[in-house]
C-alpha cells in the first residue's frame, strides 16, 4: 500500500471517528499489503481480505490477526461503500429457501417472543452459517451434522471474541429448534453442542465456577457494613436466582413479595417478567440488608450508592459489575471466561442437574423456552420451590 493509500484510509477513519491511536494500529496493518487491495470490486476485494486472513497461522499473535482483520473491513467499506458483512448476505444463495428464513423469523418473534432485532440478528448468522455449507436445500440442510459446526466455529470464527462466537452457536441451535418443530428431518446430535461459546480447538472449556470459587464468592463480602451487606445480597441474586447484570439495578423493594418468599422480575430483556423464588440465604442476606443498612431515602429501589459519588442514587449495570470483578480479583479467581456472566451459568447448571429440568431452568433465567414444540407457560412457583431451598420466612409472614 503506497502512501496515497494510507493517506486515503486515514482520512476516511477520522470521518468515522476513530481514535488516533487505532488508526495507527490499523495502519501498520497494511506494511505488506500489494496494490492489488486498490480495487473496488467487492468480490475480487472480498476474496483478497479472506487469503490475507487464511495466512496467519496458529503461531500468530492473536491481537494482530484480530487488528489486521478489523483494517481490511474498514478498507472494504471505504472502497466498496459497504461492510464485509452486507456482502456476505446480498450474495448468498439462500433466496431459495428464503420462505423458510421469514418463518423463522415469525416464530422466534411470535411463539418465542425474541425481539426483532435478536430475531434479525439470528437470520443473519444463519445465512452465513449455511452458506458456509453449501446447504442451499433442505436435503443439504438435513445432512449437517455437530461436525460440521464445529468445523465452522474453528475456521471462520477463529478470529472473533469467545461472546460473539457464543452468539453465533446460540443463533445455529435456534435455527435447528425451528426446524424440529417444523418437522424437518435434522441431526439431533447438533443439540448437544455446548450452549456457551468454547474453545473447541482445545476441547470444552469450563464454563461455570467450581465448588471453591463458589463458597469464596459467596463469603467474600463477610463484614458488618451497608456496603458488604448490599454487596453479599447482590451476589446470591446472581448465584441463587441466576439474574442478569442488567436486572438487578432495577429491582425495588415492593418486588420482593415476602409473604410468598419470591422475587417478581419486572424489568427484563425479554421484556416477559417472571417470579422466582428466593432462597433461604438469599432471603435472611435481603432482610438483614434492608432493615438493617438500607435505610429509606424516598427511592423505592433496592441497591443504591454507597459512595460520595452519586451517594443513595439507584446503582446502574456497571455498578453491579464491578462488585463481581472486585471480588473475583481479590479471590483470585481468574480466566477468561469467568466474567460476571460466570454466576448466571453457575445458577443454571446448579438448578438444571437438581432434576428441576431444562423447562423449569429456562423459567427461572428468563429464557425462552428451549423446547421448541412446547409453548411457553408462565413460571409454575411450584415447580420452581422443588428447584431450591425455599426462604424459610415466606410462609411465617403470611397476614
Amino acid at each position: 500500500m503506497n502512501l496515497n493509500q494510507k493517506q486515503e484510509l486515514m482520512e476516511f477513519m477520522r470521518r468515522k471517528h476513530y481514535s488516533e491511536r487505532t488508526i495507527v494500529i490499523y495502519i501498520r496493518c497494511f506494511n505488506s499489503i500489494t496494490d492489488e487491495w486498490d480495487t473496488d470490486e467487492p468480490k475480487l476485494l472480498y476474496e483478497h481480505i479472506k487469503k490475507a486472513l487464511c495466512s496467519f497461522d496458529k503461531t500468530s499473535l492473536r491481537s494482530t490477526a484480530i487488528n489486521f482483520r478489523a483494517a481490511a473491513h474498514i478498507w472494504f467499506l471505504m472502497k466498496t461503500g459497504m461492510t464485509v458483512k452486507e456482502f456476505k448476505i446480498k450474495n448468498q444463495k439462500c433466496d431459495l429457501f428464503g420462505n423458510l428464513l421469514e418463518d423463522f423469523y415469525d416464530y422466534s418473534t411470535k411463539f418465542k417472543k425474541v425481539i426483532p432485532a435478536t430475531a434479525r440478528a439470528e437470520i443473519s448468522h444463519v445465512k452465513v452459517f449455511l452458506t458456509y455449507c453449501n446447504a442451499f436445500s433442505i436435503d443439504n440442510i438435513s445432512k449437517i451434522d455437530a461436525y460440521k459446526i464445529r468445523d465452522y466455529v474453528c475456521t471462520e470464527l477463529s478470529l472473533l471474541q469467545p461472546s460473539s462466537i457464543g452468539r453465533y452457536i446460540t443463533s445455529i441451535r435456534n435455527f435447528f429448534r425451528f426446524l424440529e418443530y417444523k418437522n424437518i428431518n435434522i441431526n439431533s446430535e447438533i443439540f448437544h453442542i455446548p450452549l456457551s461459546s468454547a474453545d473447541w480447538n482445545k476441547r470444552k472449556m469450563p464454563v461455570t465456577l467450581n465448588k471453591d470459587e463458589e463458597k469464596r464468592l459467596r463469603t467474600h463480602y463477610c463484614m458488618d457494613t451497608a456496603r458488604d451487606k448490599r454487596n453479599n445480597a447482590i451476589v446470591l441474586l446472581m448465584l441463587d436466582g441466576g439474574l442478569r447484570c442488567s436486572e438487578i439495578p432495577e429491582i425495588r423493594i415492593s418486588d420482593i413479595k415476602w409473604s410468598n418468599g419470591t422475587l417478581c422480575i419486572n424489568h427484563t430483556k425479554t421484556k416477559q417478567i417472571r417470579e422466582i423464588p428466593i432462597t433461604k440465604e438469599l432471603g435472611l442476606a435481603l432482610e438483614d440488608y434492608i432493615l438493617h443498612f438500607r435505610f429509606n431515602f424516598g427511592d423505592d429501589h433496592l441497591f443504591l450508592n454507597i459512595g460520595n459519588l452519586n451517594k443513595n442514587t439507584p446503582m446502574n449495570c456497571e455498578g453491579v459489575r464491578r462488585i463481581i470483578r472486585q471480588a473475583f480479583k481479590k479471590e483470585n479467581i481468574t480466566g477468561d471466561w469467568k466474567g460476571t456472566h460466570a454466576l448466571r451459568r453457575t445458577a443454571a447448571s446448579r438448578i438444571y442437574n437438581s432434576g428441576a429440568g431444562l423447562k423449569v431452568t429456562a423459567d427461572i433465567l428468563g429464557h425462552a423456552s428451549l423446547e421448541a414444540t412446547v409453548q411457553y407457560v408462565k413460571v409454575d412457583i411450584n415447580s420452581l420451590r422443588m428447584a431450591v431451598s425455599t426462604w424459610a420466612g415466606g410462609d411465617t409472614n403470611e397476614n
